[in-house]
């Protein structure tokens, strides 16, 4: 059960990596 919930945790910090890098990379192509 805890290393459940331990799997669970990093998806969710990854999917929330993912979507800040996203969001990053974003940014520089509208200033251009």
């Amino acid at each position: 059960m805890r290393l459940f919930r331990l799997s669970l945790a990093m998806r969710t910090l990854e999917s929330i990596y993912s979507t800040t890098t996203d969001l990053y990379s974003l940014k520089p192509s509208k200033t251009q």
